[in-house]
C-alpha cells in the first residue's frame, strides 16, 4: 500500500471514532441547561446597612430576580464582633500582667488560671450579653469538648479557649537585625489567637430570616483549625447542618480543605449522598481548573464527579459598574454570561455591585435590568435560571483514545514527508514505531496520556494544514499568473477551505480525546497552549524556504527543506533589515503569545473590549477578532500575492495564517467551552473571514 493512502486510512478511522464521542460529550453539555445564583448573605448585609434598608427586603427583591439559595458560613468569635456584638478577647500573658487581674473575673476563673501551667497563649473570650455567650458556649462545646471552659460573671461572660503558641498570630513586627542581617531582637508583636476563627456554629437567626423569604440556606461546611479537627467537631458540624430545613441541594467548601479531609473524607461523602447534596468546585480567578481545596481530588472521583461548576463574582468584577462608559452592571452581566455559556458555570456565587467611590450599588433597577438582560441573553441559548442539576458522567475509553492517536501520528509523518526529502520506506517505518510510542503513553500514563495526545494533536494539524497551504500557492506562484483576479479568489477561498478543514479535522479529534467530565469541568485543563501556538510557526518557516526559498527561487519539483537551504539561510549576509523585522516579529509574538490566556496583565484595551461585546451580542458565539480581521483574509489574499510572484507577500500571508489555524486548535482546545459553541464561534470567523479576504 502506498504511504499516502496509508496515512489518509489512519487519519480517516481517527475521524470516525471522533464522531460518536464528541456526539456524547455534546449529549451531556446539552444535558444541563439551567443555572442557580447563590447569594453572599455578608456583603448582602453589608449592602442593606448601607442603604438603611433591612436585609429581608433586599433577599426578597433578589428573590424575585430568581435567586435561589443564599450561602452563610459558621460563625465564629471574630465573625460576631463584626456584627457588632459586645465581644472582646485577650491572651492570659496579658491578662495576668495587671495588678488588679484577679478581681476582675469571677474566682472560678481566676483558680483555673492559677492552677493551670502554660496558659499564657490561651485565649480568653468576654461576652457581654448572655444570649451571645449560650450561642457560642453550646456550639463550643459541642465541637471541642474539654478544650474550651465556660465561666460566668455578674455582668459578663467567659469562656476561656485552650489555645497554645501554634496558636498565636503576630503582625510580624519586633525584628531587629544588625549590621550583618544577624536577628539581635525578636519579640513577637502577638495580636490575636486562631481560637478568634474556631467554628461555632450556624446562626438561628440569619436561617430563620432566609428561610421566611422562602429562600434556600446553603451553609458552607469547613474544616476546623488544625489540630482542632475531632470527631466531635464532625459530628456537631453535620447536626448544625442538618437542623436546617430548607437546605440548598449544593454543597461549596468553606476554607482551604475539603470539610472532613483527610481522615473522614469517606464519612463525608456518606453525608453528601445522604443528603443528595452536589459538590461546587469555585473556578479560579484565571478562569482555568478550580480553586484547590486539600482533599477535593479525592473527594471528587470517590463521589464520580457529582459535580456544579461555580463561578464566584470577584471584588473586582463587582467593581465593573458604569464600566467602559456602559450605563449600569452591563459589564458584570457580560463576564455572568460568559462564564454560564462559555466555561460551563452552572452556579453563580453572586455578590453585590460596587461602585467608583468603593460603595455597595443600592439601585435596585440596576440589579434588576442587570438580571433581566442576562436571562434573554441565556434563552437564546436554551439555558434558564433555575436548579442546576450535575454534568452527566462521561469517560474516554483508553481504547478509543489509542484509536485516535493513529491519525494523529498520520498526520505527523505527512507533516514530515511534505517538509524533508525522506523515503517512503522510512516514513512507514516511523509511523510504527509513533503508534507503538503514543498507545504506550496512553496506555501507562492515562489521563497524562490523553493530555501529550492532545498536544501533540493541536500542534500537527495546523502544522500539516500550513504545509498544505504553502505547496498550493506555489503551483499558483509557478504557473497561474495569468489568472483573473475573480479566479484568484475562488481559487483562494477553496484553498483557505480545505485549509480550515484540515485544521477542523484536529479540532475534532482533540475534542474527542479529552471529552470526559473532567474536561468539561476544566479540572483536566489543556496544559499545552504556548507550546501549541509557537511551534506550527517554525514548522511554516521551514515549510516557507523549502517551498518557496530563502532568496533565489526554487524551481519545479524542488519544494523540500534540504541542507543547502540551512546553510543559504545561516551564510547569508547580516543586514540591520534583518534586526528591525526580527525585532517587530519578537514584539508581535510575544503579544500574541501573552495575549493567549488570562495569565498575564496585557490586557485587551476598553474600544476592543467594547467591541467584543457587540460580537458576542450580535453571534451565537462570538468570532475570533485575530481569526476574521487577520489571519482569515490573509490566507485567502495569499492567493492573488502569489499570481502576482510577490513573495514577501506570500510570506506574510501564511505567517499571519499560522496565527488563526492555531486559534482554532485553541477554540477547541477550551475543553471547558462547550463543542457546539466553539464550531459556531469557528464557523462565524471563517464567514467574516471569507468576505473580508474577497473584499
Amino acid at each position: 500500500m502506498k504511504l499516502k493512502k496509508y496515512l489518509s486510512i489512519l487519519i480517516l478511522i481517527s475521524i470516525i471514532v471522533s464522531i460518536p464521542l464528541v456526539f456524547k460529550r455534546v449529549t451531556v453539555e446539552k444535558s444541563n441547561k439551567k443555572v442557580d445564583f447563590i447569594l453572599d448573605y455578608y456583603q448582602v448585609e453589608d449592602l442593606a446597612k448601607q442603604s438603611g434598608k433591612p436585609i429581608e427586603d433586599w433577599l426578597e427583591k433578589f428573590k424575585k430576580m430568581g435567586v435561589s439559595t443564599v450561602g452563610i458560613n459558621y460563625e465564629t468569635i471574630q465573625s460576631m464582633i463584626k456584627d457588632g456584638k459586645d465581644i472582646d478577647y485577650e491572651f492570659i500573658k496579658d491578662i495576668v500582667k495587671k495588678d488588679s487581674w484577679r478581681w476582675e473575673y469571677p474566682i472560678e476563673l481566676v483558680n483555673h488560671i492559677d492552677s493551670k501551667e502554660n496558659s499564657d497563649y490561651k485565649l480568653l473570650v468576654r461576652f457581654g450579653d448572655s444570649k451571645d455567650f449560650e450561642f457560642a458556649s453550646k456550639g463550643l462545646e459541642e465541637k471541642y469538648k474539654d478544650k474550651v471552659h465556660f465561666f460566668k460573671g455578674i455582668s459578663n461572660y467567659f469562656i476561656l479557649i485552650d489555645t497554645d503558641m501554634k496558636d498565636a498570630l503576630t503582625d510580624g513586627q519586633g525584628k531587629l537585625y544588625n549590621s550583618e542581617g544577624d536577628v539581635v531582637v525578636n519579640e513577637e508583636n502577638y495580636k490575636a489567637s486562631s481560637g478568634i476563627i474556631l467554628p461555632i456554629g450556624i446562626d438561628d437567626e440569619k436561617v430563620s430570616t432566609i428561610d421566611k423569604l422562602g429562600l434556600k440556606v446553603m451553609p458552607r461546611l469547613t474544616n476546623a483549625n488544625k489540630g482542632w479537627n475531632s470527631k466531635e467537631y464532625f459530628d456537631s458540624a453535620i447536626n448544625d447542618f442538618e437542623k436546617i430545613e430548607n437546605k440548598s441541594p449544593y454543597m461549596v467548601f468553606a476554607g482551604r480543605e475539603v470539610f472532613g479531609n483527610p481522615k473522614r473524607i469517606d464519612d463525608t461523602i456518606k453525608f453528601l449522598k445522604k443528603n443528595d447534596l452536589s459538590v461546587g468546585i469555585v473556578e479560579t480567578i484565571v478562569e482555568r481548573s478550580y480553586i484547590e481545596q486539600k482533599g477535593m481530588e479525592k473527594l471528587l472521583d470517590k463521589i464520580e464527579y457529582n459535580v456544579n461548576k461555580v463561578y464566584s463574582v470577584p471584588d473586582y468584577i463587582q467593581k465593573r459598574y458604569k464600566y467602559m462608559d456602559y450605563e449600569g452592571a452591563e459589564e458584570v452581566g457580560n463576564v455572568l454570561f460568559r462564564a454560564i455559556i462559555e466555561r460551563n458555570a452552572n452556579l453563580i456565587y453572586f455578590r453585590p455591585f460596587i461602585d467608583e467611590e468603593n460603595h455597595y450599588v443600592e439601585k435596585l433597577s440596576d440589579y434588576e435590568n442587570m438580571f433581566e438582560d442576562l436571562s434573554e441573553r441565556l434563552a437564546k441559548h436554551d439555558v434558564e435560571i433555575g436548579e442546576a442539576k450535575p454534568y452527566e458522567i462521561n469517560y474516554t475509553k483508553k481504547i478509543l483514545v489509542a484509536i485516535l492517536s493513529l491519525g494523529v501520528v498520520a498526520a505527523g509523518i505527512f507533516v514530515l514527508r511534505n517538509l524533508f526529502d525522506m523515503k517512503d520506506e522510512s516514513l512507514f517505518l516511523l509511523s510504527i514505531i509513533g503508534i507503538i510510542g503514543l498507545v504506550g503513553i496512553i496506555a501507562l500514563l492515562g489521563r497524562t496520556g490523553y493530555m501529550i495526545l492532545a498536544i501533540l494533536t493541536g500542534i500537527v494539524f495546523p502544522s500539516l494544514a500550513i504545509v498544505y497551504y504553502n505547496s498550493r500557492l506555489k503551483k499558483v506562484f509557478l504557473y497561474d499568473d495569468d489568472i483573473s483576479y475573480k479566479s484568484s479568489l475562488i481559487r483562494g477561498v477553496i484553498h483557505f477551505i480545505i485549509t480550515i478543514g484540515i485544521t477542523l479535522i484536529g479540532s475534532l479529534i482533540i475534542s474527542a480525546i479529552m471529552s470526559s467530565t473532567r474536561n468539561v469541568l476544566d479540572i483536566d485543563y489543556f496544559k499545552g497552549v504556548k507550546i501549541v501556538q509557537l511551534i506550527p510557526f517554525i514548522v511554516y518557516l521551514i515549510s516557507y524556504i523549502g517551498v518557496f526559498g530563502f532568496k533565489e527561487d526554487k524551481e519545479r519539483g524542488n519544494d523540500k527543506f534540504k541542507s543547502e537551504d540551512f546553510y543559504n539561510l545561516m551564510n547569508d549576509t547580516t543586514k540591520i533589515f534583518y534586526f528591525i523585522a526580527l525585532g517587530i516579529l519578537g514584539i508581535v509574538g510575544y503579544i500574541y503569545i501573552a495575549r493567549t490566556g488570562h495569565e498575564t496583565s496585557l490586557e485587551p484595551s476598553n474600544i476592543e473590549l467594547m467591541f467584543r461585546n457587540f460580537l458576542e451580542r450580535t453571534f451565537y458565539a462570538r468570532p475570533r477578532t485575530k481569526e476574521f480581521l487577520i489571519a482569515f483574509p490573509a490566507l485567502i489574499m495569499g492567493v492573488v500575492f502569489a499570481k502576482n510572484k510577490f513573495k514577501p507577500g506570500v510570506f506574510i500571508s501564511g505567517l499571519a495564517g499560522v496565527i488563526g489555524l492555531t486559534s482554532i486548535l485553541n477554540t477547541f482546545s477550551h475543553f471547558k467551552t462547550p463543542f457546539i459553541v466553539s464550531l459556531n464561534r469557528t464557523g462565524g470567523s471563517i464567514i467574516l473571514g471569507i468576505v473580508l479576504g474577497a473584499i
